[in-house]
């Protein structure tokens, strides 16, 4: 039996860098972390129920990840943009929104 070498890597914490839009360029602030794991990360911090947004914010992550995007986190002004996610070419712009309370949240 041929043995064979893998290379695991384990991913408990992503940094994600922010890219300014405007100005073309990335930027050494404003960077988002993301668990590698949910799971993990309510051991860390705690379940929280008022932290819908920021689980939504990493599963998507994930997802994003999964699917073999490079994912950034974007801004525009003063405005932030959830997402921007890279692959052989393509680039989406995601904001997400838990809630859609107002028509300010709406425009966003």
């Amino acid at each position: 039996m041929r043995s064979s070498r893998f290379s695991w890597r384990a991913f408990l914490i992503s940094k994600v860098s922010c890219y300014d839009l405007k100005g073309l360029k990335q930027l050494e602030f404003l960077e988002k972390f993301y668990a590698g794991d949910i799971g993990l990360r309510h051991g860390l911090v705690g379940y929280r129920d008022g932290d819908i947004s920021g689980l939504l914010e990493n599963v998507v992550y994930l997802e994003l990840r999964t699917r073999g995007y490079t994912v950034h986190v974007g801004k525009i002004d003063d405005l932030k943009i959830d997402f921007i996610a890279e692959r052989q070419g393509e680039r989406l712009y995601i904001q997400l929104a838990y809630l859609l309370p107002d028509v300010r949240t709406i425009d966003r």
